[in-house]
């Protein structure tokens, strides 16, 4: 099994689905998991059901400034995972 014990992984649409369930694992594993998503009420319900001291933070990705203010603060992050069902085509660099 993988061990995730000191690493940071942000998992965009992480408040249901497949990006849910790749946060509870994540967490399960060590890491230090933060939940990315546009409801903060789905946000709050998932990072419950997470635990492991997940965090939670609203992003719409379907805004370029919504998600430049988002990496403004320059996380480090060791994963990223995105899973968001609404999503723009792009190259990930930028």
């Amino acid at each position: 099994m993988f061990d995730l014990q000191g690493q940071s992984v942000l998992v965009v649409g992480g408040s249901s689905g497949i990006g849910l369930a790749t946060a509870r694992m994540g967490a399960q594993l060590g890491a230090a998991v933060t939940i990315a998503s546009r409801s903060l009420d789905k946000i709050n319900a998932a990072v419950a059901t997470i635990g492991h001291g997940a965090r939670g933070r609203t992003i719409d990705v379907t805004d370029d400034a919504a998600v430049e203010a988002f990496f403004s603060d320059r996380t480090v992050w060791d994963h990223v995972i995105v899973s968001a069902a609404e999503t723009r085509m792009g190259s990930i660099r930028t």
